[in-house]
């Protein structure tokens, strides 16, 4: 009889943790993966344009199974004067994954830092890793990308995710 008292009150107890933890959640929390093609290139030692654009999805799930998608177009450089090393033409298909946002998907929309370096000759790879600090906690972490075309890039520049 004890040990069905202590059973119950034990749920009893994770049913009003549970129920004060959703309480302090206002907004749902997804989790997000973004998706792209971009082309471009160009030349910057520094100075200089290099940019690479193109059409992507930002895919996002909550914890309790709602599907959101945001469609977005994706540029990378751009700026005529940046901490940057990159010559040449690619096409390029991306993925990140570890997003995650309190509130509304559309919020990842925006300007990113991103460290980048990418190589191939005919084929090849990159890796990119992102920040973008907002009051929801948006955060981006690590991308890969698989790359056709010929040069390289490597540098600090900024990415933007626009609405489509």
């Amino acid at each position: 009889m004890r040990s069905l008292l202590m059973g119950l009150a034990l749920v009893a107890g994770l049913g009003f943790v549970s129920n004060n933890a959703h309480a302090l959640v206002k907004d749902p929390v997804w989790a997000c993966k973004l998706s792209f093609d971009a082309k471009g290139g160009g030349l910057q030692i520094l100075v200089g344009h290099y940019e690479l654009s193109g059409p992507g999805s930002i895919d996002c799930v909550d914890a309790s199974g709602n599907i959101a998608n945001v469609p977005v177009t994706v540029t990378f450089g751009g700026a005529p004067v940046s901490l940057r090393f990159a010559a040449g033409m690619f096409e390029m298909t991306g993925i990140a994954t570890g997003i995650g946002v309190a509130g509304n998907p559309a919020s990842l929309l925006g300007d990113y830092f991103v460290v980048d370096a990418n190589a191939a000759v005919v084929g090849g790879a990159g890796a990119t890793v992102g920040f973008h600090g907002a009051t929801n906690a948006a955060t981006l972490n690590v991308g890969i990308k698989a790359i056709k075309g010929v040069g390289f890039s490597i540098g600090l520049s900024r990415m933007t995710l626009s609405a489509r």
